[in-house]
């Protein structure tokens, strides 16, 4: 579900190109509700077709909804995202400094191979 919500706002088709994150777990999560409420040929192809489908559903079995937090990756350079993954995790977040320290160190080393 979520390389092919990625694919789509990559490509700006769909209504996802301009959902914020927030938005973007809200969709998902309402297209996971209707899944379990309709069976498998109901149409909803993205999540069911979608390599991460059974991980999601594995996990959704065991866990509640809310421990779930859908990212976009294309954003793990900025400090908002990983403000809401320590928020979404219940960790006090760094200093802004700091997250910015560290997300510049993975850049570099990612540059850098």
């Amino acid at each position: 579900a979520v390389s092919a919500v990625g694919m789509s706002r990559q490509n700006n088709e769909g209504d996802f190109g301009n959902k914020t994150d927030a938005e973007l777990d809200e969709v998902l999560l309402t297209k996971l509700r209707l899944r379990e409420a309709h069976d498998e040929g109901s149409g909803f192809r993205f999540i069911t077709d979608g390599e991460y489908a059974i991980p999601l559903q594995m996990w959704l079995e065991s866990h509640p909804r809310d421990s779930m937090l859908v990212l976009n990756t294309e954003k793990l350079s900025t400090l908002q995202t990983w403000k809401r993954i320590f928020r979404h995790l219940g960790l006090v977040a760094p200093s802004d400094g700091r997250i910015r320290e560290m997300i510049d160190t993975v850049n570099e080393a990612y540059r850098s191979k």
